[in-house]
């Protein structure tokens, strides 16, 4: 039986299989000097996707300081070394990085190393103290052969230097009892001072609107306006860095249609694609603006436009796209949402929509517009359209949709953790927690009962693989709604009406006196002149009728599986895991949004013979 162990595990290894257990490795070694700990790790360990350190522990109010360099095997053929903070070539926007998490600081997820080398950290008053150490990661979509053997010069001669090409390694300098750090301003740091009831930022605002109220940090003079690295393997943030965080990007995949039709920008070197911060909520007012269908060439998104009571989080780019006005851009797509739901205020909301041909205003604009909302989701930039700021995909969102009757404050809510990012995207982009909790505001109300009997759960894929659950519960001026949708592998999705009626400490009815929402000019409705849409309308429209009947007959997506929708159950409370730092989504294959990539591609290809207008003869032999 122990040979047979022993050969699984060489199975597992050589075929990149990340083990479960951890892997032995080699410790930090810590020295102290007065009050200042220095702990350094040669050859961090590479080959799983996560190691813990238990021997390096944070308490509070401690600084710590982080630096590392060095280069990884990451193993395959041809020079296969990469740096690993900052790895160079194809695939590094979204592998080979190395990864970290500290108490308190970078949240309840490993984030890239790339981002608080050099930084000046500060470990919070309150960590919890049975999650005290340190623990790091690597970033790789195959892990059984790598490591620090059979050193070359690696990819672009990334790791030929003497000092930069050794083995990876790390330093941490903890300093006990110091002031905190001085802050430092970075102007496209995203910043906060509150967090919703799932701790996430709520409402944050860039460091630049935080030193320059009522202005917005222009991405094109402080990071120049993204440009790619190198044959388009990594984007520049600008010199020096517009930000810290190390945001990710996520572009349309490979060379697909979707590639080509999103890449206006990067012909000219430039970002073309998603750079996405991290999980964000804000409070303000909603209008509905479209659903562009995908049969007509589109990415199938239902957008709205939002506008953020505290005016943050916006860029120049979002006052120039939308006429001034401060408004956020919000996107979730219909086939893993409206599309699957069969019931209550979601459903009807989706048959007004397509009624009115997926366009702003009518009946859609009368249910929502001017309402009050909160909406959670990945916040980020868009930068094929110019770099402004943007909500997508949604995970959450509660819109204020009947208020002024004291027994009935209706609110429809639409909860997951887990989505795509349209067109100019590849994979989803999940939110690696279970719970999403909103507060719901009502001034002066001492308590609350809640009707959720119009809730219901729905499932990707069809049948439902997780039993999803409500809790509602007073809280001063209001009340707390969490929703516990489980992991986001079961791609579980929740949407309703929830009733509230409001209560004083007398016990009588609290009528609905909403805090008003921020003065807004609602936008008009929108045409994209360029783009990805507006490039896909063209090559549509420049064919012959004959041409366009082909194409519109090739458009057939496959068909989905929906399955009646079960109602939520009620609890009485549901427990949410306290993080503090941010939280970022992480990325998983998304097979259907890749199906759907390819049916459009070939369509194209079809209708044009396999010749499409300024497209490279090798996209439509790509895509057989």
């Amino acid at each position: 039986m122990a040979r047979l162990s022993c050969s699984l595990l060489s199975l597992l290894f050589w075929f990149g299989i990340p083990l479960i257990a951890e892997l032995p490795h080699t410790d930090f070694k810590c020295t102290q000097s007065g009050s200042v700990k220095t702990c350094h790790l040669d050859q961090p360990v590479v080959n799983q996707p996560r190691t813990e350190y238990r021997s390096v522990t944070f308490q509070p109010n401690e600084n710590v300081v982080v630096t590392a360099g060095g280069c990884v095997q990451t193993g395959g053929h041809g020079l296969t070394w990469k740096l690993y903070v900052n790895p160079q070539g194809p695939n590094s926007d979204r592998l080979y990085h190395g990864l970290i998490t500290i108490p308190g600081i970078t949240g309840p997820s490993l984030v890239r190393i790339q981002g608080i080398v050099g930084k000046q950290l500060r470990i919070p008053a309150t960590i919890d103290p049975n999650n005290n150490f340190l623990v790091l990661g690597y970033e790789d979509d195959g892990y059984g052969d790598n490591g620090y053997t059979a050193h070359d010069d690696g990819t672009g001669n990334q790791c030929k230097d003497a000092v930069a090409g050794k083995p990876a390694w790390v330093t941490i300098q903890i300093t006990q009892n110091a002031p905190p750090p001085k802050e430092t301003t970075i102007p496209f740091d995203l910043v906060w001072t509150n967090v919703d009831p799932s701790y996430i930022p709520f409402n944050p605002e860039w460091a630049y609107e935080k030193a320059n109220a009522g202005q917005h940090p222009n991405p094109a003079t402080l990071c120049g306006g993204f440009p790619l690295l190198g044959n388009g393997t990594g984007v520049s943030l600008g010199s020096p860095p517009c930000t810290s965080q190390s945001p990710i990007v996520n572009p349309p995949a490979g060379w697909t249609l979707n590639s080509f039709l999103c890449g206006e920008k990067a012909q000219s070197g430039h970002l073309d694609g998603h750079l996405n911060w991290m999980a964000a909520s804000f409070s303000g007012t909603i209008q509905w603006d479209n659903h562009k269908d995908w049969t007509k060439q589109d990415d199938d998104d239902y957008n709205f436009n939002f506008f953020p009571d505290t005016a943050t989080g916006l860029t120049s780019d979002n006052l120039s796209n939308f006429g001034g006005r401060p408004m956020i851009e919000t996107e979730f797509d219909s086939d893993e949402t409206v599309d699957l739901i069969d019931k209550g205020w979601w459903n009807t909301f989706h048959k007004a929509v397509d009624a009115n041909g997926g366009e702003p205003g009518g009946v859609p604009g009368q249910m929502i517009d001017s309402h009050r909302a909160i909406v959670a989701g990945l916040f980020g930039l868009d930068s094929e359209h110019g770099s402004y700021s943007e909500l997508h995909p949604v995970w959450g969102m509660a819109i204020e949709v009947q208020e002024g009757v004291a027994s009935d404050d209706q609110w429809s809510f639409l909860v997951r953790n887990w989505g795509d990012e349209g067109y100019c995207s590849q994979d989803s982009e999940t939110l690696p927690i279970t719970t999403m909790s909103f507060f719901i505001p009502m001034p002066g109300a001492t308590g609350v009962t809640a009707n959720t009997d119009e809730l219901y759960q729905s499932h990707n894929g069809g049948g439902s693989s997780y039993d999803t659950g409500v809790s509602v519960t007073s809280a001063p001026g209001g009340a707390i709604v969490t929703f516990d949708v489980g992991p986001p592998s079961a791609q579980m999705l929740v949407s309703g009406l929830i009733h509230f009626a409001w209560t004083t400490s007398t016990g009588q009815l609290k009528p609905p006196v909403r805090v008003p929402p921020i003065k807004v000019t609602l936008a008009p409705p929108r045409q994209e002149t360029y783009g990805p849409g507006a490039a896909a309308t063209a090559l549509f429209t420049a064919l012959p009728a004959d041409k366009q009947a082909q194409l519109r007959s090739k458009m057939v997506k496959p068909a989905q599986t929906v399955t009646p929708s079960k109602s939520v159950r009620r609890v009485a409370s549901i427990a949410v895991t306290r993080r503090t730092g941010p939280t970022r989504s992480q990325r998983v294959a998304n097979p259907r949004k890749s199906n759907l990539d390819l049916i459009r591609g070939q369509a194209f290809c079809g209708a044009y013979n396999g010749k499409i207008p300024n497209a490279p003869a090798t996209l439509c032999t790509s895509l057989k």
